[in-house]
């Protein structure tokens, strides 16, 4: 039954679609590991990304840590080597680490995902600093236009005022007149008064 168990975990270990990266260089105590990029396998991964790799032919893993990406060179921290190698044996440069193609794919995935993202987000930015150039481009030829709003609306009310002006004093000029006419009555009235003694 055990046997029957490893054989399958084997199977599927193996099964699993692999990335083959050799190692040009190793830390004394087995921790850090530079390993020389693939063109462009391993885009879209970020600093402290789990990957999973097997050195050789070996059926078992060892858990990492992305620690530093270059250029052409990708340098993990393994946890425990001990998991995937046995540390009595020689660990030579040169090497092949495959690492587990389901976790770049993943990450790439994100990366895409992360991308798209930020491209909606350009865009959007975009199209807020057009409205934003589009207004200021437009500044002068709107001020112009509000002036002239306001400057029609003043001599609107400039004439409006002068006509309302002008209906006053021609009240006064009439209410003088009146006045006039009252004052001459008043007079003939008591003139008439006074002969009536």
């Amino acid at each position: 039954m055990f046997k029957a168990l490893v054989a399958i975990l084997f199977l599927s270990a193996s099964a699993q679609a692999l990335v083959p990266l050799r190692m040009t260089d190793k830390s004394e105590n087995l921790k850090i590991f530079k390993v020389a990029l693939k063109a462009n396998k391993v885009k879209g991964l970020k600093l402290g990304d789990p990957l999973e790799f097997s050195i050789n032919e070996s059926p078992k893993f060892c858990k990492a840590l992305v620690k530093n990406l270059e250029e052409d060179f990708l340098t993990v921290y393994v946890e425990e080597i001990s998991d995937c190698w046995d540390k009595k044996m020689m660990l030579r440069r040169g090497m092949i680490f495959n690492f587990s193609e389901a976790q770049i794919e993943a990450r790439i995935i994100d990366s895409r995902l992360t991308k798209q993202e930020l491209e909606v987000k350009r865009k959007d930015f975009v199209n807020q600093l057009n409205d934003i150039n589009i207004y200021l481009y437009n500044f002068d030829l709107k001020r112009k236009k509000v002036e002239a709003e306001y400057n029609n609306k003043i001599r609107e009310l400039r004439l409006e005022k002068i006509k309302v002006l002008e209906d006053l004093y021609r009240e006064r000029k009439a209410k003088s007149e009146i006045q006039l006419k009252l004052k001459a009555d008043l007079d003939r009235v008591r003139e008439a008064k006074r002969y009536l003694r």
